[in-house]
């Protein structure tokens, strides 16, 4: 009674008290968001890339430029994701980004050309772009004071989950029943979650009468933790720092969905069976799932810095498997392990290097610059795999040794920042 009583005090009232964790509501309605607009329009999306080559007859090619057009979709939209937040609340703007993957899925199941799969394509985009980090990262922005960093970790594990319970499923439905049941089904799923949070979500804490969440440890204890936990970071990028970022930014961008949406093709194409294929994909997602959420909590206790070596180690093993890898070896299981672990940094990582390293006052536009940058990335480099595979007869392992030096640039690049920012 007396510890509920001097907790509510620190907020003014007891109702604020009460109800002082519904942005952890929020983060967990993010993470639906995520799941959604993230998981299930970009994601999954190499789960169909090989029936719709066999349905369409199309080349490697053909097949890479559904993510081109998708990844193209993006990197135009999320141009114009300030523009649309500022129309719509952010409440409004989510659900409506929901809907847009579902009518996406309905064209793309009764896509009879290619044309109308790259159109559908292109809607999976628009949905991304307005239904993924930009807006995560304002609701985390607007809701929560201290532990942003885990907020946005976990808000940015939708994905991940996507990726670990959608692919056995899908490939089922797929072997079973076709591409039209699984987009059906994919459709119904994200209205379902655009009803939910419609419900759930509110664009402000004030909406609800409270304030956004605050750890309830003293301010000088506060300072004595962080002393002890990880060296505090110099705010403010000068332009040559700015464009060293975006760069890096640009990089990991160029990584991640191509890494996703050619790697069960990858598998396959190495002698592996669609079932273990799927596996070894879902194993991808459940590590994107933890390493998101200890990539959180690490920085907030021990900094990104540290931390960045890690995840992008981990990455740059992956990549050097999966380029090495021969067919039926055991080594796909740890290839997945550390890819999941590596590839949850395009979107947890960019976002917190964005809270990290930005101004206060330059916050929206840095996430708004560096979402775009990731796009324009994944554009640049979505249709070289393909163009790559065919080069070589089918085989995706230069692509893996290409994402292999890239993701050593960024280290190079992203740890430059870091360390002349350490106070």
């Amino acid at each position: 009674m007396n510890l509920h009583l001097r907790r509510t005090q620190k907020h003014g009232t007891a109702h604020l008290g009460i109800h002082r964790h519904y942005g952890w509501v929020i983060c967990i309605a993010c993470l639906l968001l995520h799941a959604c607009c993230c998981g299930l329009a970009v994601s999954i999306i190499s789960i169909y890339a090989p029936y719709l080559k066999d349905a369409l007859e199309l080349t490697n090619t053909q097949t890479s430029l559904i993510s081109t057009m998708r990844a193209l979709s993006s990197m135009l939209f999320i141009l114009t994701a300030d523009k649309f937040y500022k129309r719509f609340s952010l409440r409004t703007g989510a659900c409506i980004a929901c809907l847009i993957l579902a009518a996406s899925c309905i064209l793309m199941a009764h896509a009879p050309n290619v044309a109308l799969c790259y159109t559908a394509a292109a809607g999976f985009g628009l949905s991304y772009a307005y239904g993924t980090m930009v807006p995560i990262a304002l609701f985390m922005k607007n809701w929560f004071t201290d532990r942003r960093a885990t907020a946005i970790a976990i808000a940015a594990c939708g994905s991940g989950v996507t990726s670990t319970i959608a692919p056995p499923v899908f490939t089922k439905i797929l072997e079973s029943r076709g591409l039209t049941s699984a987009f059906t089904l994919e459709c119904f799923l994200a209205i379902l979650i655009a009803v939910v949070l419609f419900l759930i979500l509110r664009s402000t804490p004030e909406e609800k009468g409270l304030m956004p969440y605050q750890d309830l440890v003293p301010a000088s204890k506060k300072e004595i933790y962080a002393h002890h936990r990880k060296r505090e970071l110099r705010k403010g990028l000068s332009r040559k720092e700015t464009l060293m970022f975006l760069i890096a930014v640009f990089l990991i961008g160029s990584i991640g969905p191509p890494y996703l949406a050619h790697l069960t093709i990858h598998f396959h194409f190495i002698g592996f069976t669609p079932a273990t294929a799927a596996l070894a994909f879902s194993i991808v997602g459940v590590l994107m799932v933890v390493a998101k959420f200890l990539f959180g909590i690490a920085s907030d206790r021990y900094g990104t810095f540290p931390v960045n070596f890690v995840y992008i180690g981990c990455l740059m093993a992956s990549c050097l498997i999966a380029s090495l890898l021969p067919g039926g070896s055991f080594l796909i299981y740890p290839a997945s392990v550390l890819g999941g672990i590596g590839i949850s940094l395009v979107t947890i990582g960019i976002t917190v290097w964005s809270t990290d390293l930005a101004a206060e006052k330059d916050y929206a536009k840095m996430v708004e610059s560096s979402q775009s940058a990731n796009a324009v990335g994944a554009l640049a480099f979505s249709f070289l795999p393909g163009i790559l595979a065919d080069l070589s007869g089918g085989s995706y392992r230069s692509t893996y040794v290409m994402f292999l030096i890239m993701a050593l640039v960024v280290m190079v690049m992203i740890q430059k920042i870091y360390r002349r920012h350490l106070i």
